[in-house]
C-alpha cells in the first residue's frame, strides 16, 4: 500500500473518531425522539449505538481510502475538495436510502445524518492534505475526462438490469417465506408483488444513471479493464452505499438479539444480485469515448521545465514539490 492510501486511511479514521462517535450517535438519538423511525424500531435504533461507533470507523478508513485513489477527480483544492466529497457521499448514500424508504411509504431518517456525513468528507480532505503536505506530496496526476454523457445509456440500462434482478429477489424471496417484508401487507397479492417490482426497477434505473454518468469521471482511477473495471466500481458503490445500510441489521441480529430486525434483511439479500448484476452490464456496455483532437493536443503538450531549488533536479514549473527530494518550492 503506497503512502498516499495510508494517509487516506488515516485521515478517514481521525475524521469518523469525531464524526461517527459524537455527532452520528447524537443524531441518531435525535432522528428517534423525533419518531423518524416506526415505532417497533425506535428502540433498537437507539440501543444500537454500541454497534453504530465501530462500524462507523470502519467505514470512515474505507471511505479515507477511496478518497485518496479517486483524489484526482474530485474537483476543487484543499478544504472545497473535501467538502465536495462529504456532498457526494451524502447523495449516494442518505438521499438514495431514504429514495427506497419513501417509495414504500415510510419516513425518510436517513436526510437525517447529513452534517455527520459532510462533515467526514470534509475533514478527510483537510486531514489528507495537511498530512501529504508532511509526510507524501501529492503527485499530479492527469486523467482524462471523458464526456460524462457517455455514461447516461450504460448506466441507465445497468440500473435497468439491476432493477430487474432486485425485483426478482423482493418478490420471489417473501413468497417462499425467506423472510417478511416491513409495513407489508397480510396478504400479498399480485398488486402488491407489481408495486414491489416496479418500484426497484424505476429506483434503480434512476440512480443507475447517475453512478453511469459519475463512473466517466473515475475511469481511469478504477483498477482493470472492461468487465473487470466495471464490477470494481460498481461493487464498491455497493459497499459503501446499500452493503453499509446491511451491516447495522445484520449485526444487531447477531449481537443486540433484535430479531425484528430480520425483516429489514431483505435489504442484504436483494441488494447483493442488484449490485452485482449492475456492475456486470455496466462494465459490458460502457466504452470510453474517442480521444478528440483537443485532447490528442493537450497529450503533446510540451511542459516546462525548472530547476529544483534545493537538489536542482528538473520539475515541471507549477509542481509544488520536488520528485526527487520530496521537498516543497
Amino acid at each position: 500500500m503506497t503512502d498516499s492510501w495510508k494517509i487516506g486511511a488515516v485521515s478517514g479514521l481521525i475524521a469518523s473518531l469525531f464524526t461517527g462517535t459524537v455527532l452520528a450517535p447524537s443524531f441518531l438519538k435525535m432522528a428517534v425522539s423525533m419518531e423518524l423511525w416506526d415505532p417497533w424500531w425506535s428502540p433498537i435504533v437507539s440501543k444500537s449505538i454500541s454497534i453504530t461507533i465501530p462500524i462507523n470507523i470502519i467505514f470512515g478508513i474505507i471511505l479515507g481510502l477511496i478518497y485518496s485513489k479517486i483524489y484526482p477527480a474530485i474537483p476543487g483544492k484543499g478544504a472545497l475538495k473535501g467538502l465536495i466529497w462529504g456532498l457526494i457521499l451524502y447523495v449516494i448514500i442518505a438521499v438514495r436510502i431514504d429514495t427506497f424508504w419513501l417509495a414504500y411509504g415510510w419516513t425518510a431518517p436517513e436526510l437525517f445524518t447529513w452534517l455527520p456525513i459532510i462533515l467526514l468528507g470534509l475533514i478527510t480532505g483537510i486531514l489528507y492534505e495537511f498530512l501529504c503536505s508532511r509526510y507524501c506530496p501529492i503527485k499530479e496526476v492527469k486523467i482524462k475526462r471523458y464526456s460524462i454523457i457517455s455514461g447516461f445509456h450504460p448506466g441507465a440500462i445497468a440500473g435497468l438490469c439491476g432493477g430487474i434482478a432486485a425485483s426478482i429477489v423482493a418478490v420471489s424471496g417473501p413468497a417462499m417465506g425467506l423472510w417478511e417484508i416491513a409495513g407489508g401487507p397480510a396478504e400479498l397479492s399480485f398488486d402488491f408483488w407489481l408495486g414491489q417490482a416496479g418500484t426497484h426497477i424505476i429506483i434503480n434505473m434512476f440512480w443507475g444513471t447517475i453512478f453511469g454518468l459519475m463512473f466517466t469521471r473515475v475511469y481511469d482511477l478504477v483498477p482493470g479493464k472492461g468487465v473487470t473495471k466495471g464490477l470494481v466500481y460498481g461493487l464498491t458503490v455497493y459497499l459503501i452505499t446499500s452493503g453499509q445500510l446491511s451491516i447495522y441489521p445484520i449485526l444487531m441480529i447477531v449481537y443486540a438479539n433484535a430479531w425484528p430486525a430480520f425483516l429489514y434483511m431483505g435489504n442484504t439479500v436483494v441488494g447483493i444480485p442488484q449490485a452485482f448484476v449492475f456492475a456486470l452490464v455496466l462494465g459490458l456496455l460502457y466504452r470510453k469515448p474517442a480521444e478528440t483532437p483537443s485532447m490528442k493536443k493537450e497529450d503533446i503538450q510540451t511542459v516546462k521545465m525548472v530547476k529544483c531549488i534545493h537538489c536542482s533536479a528538473s520539475i515541471p514549473k507549477d509542481s509544488k514539490y520536488c520528485k526527487e527530494c520530496s521537498k516543497k518550492q
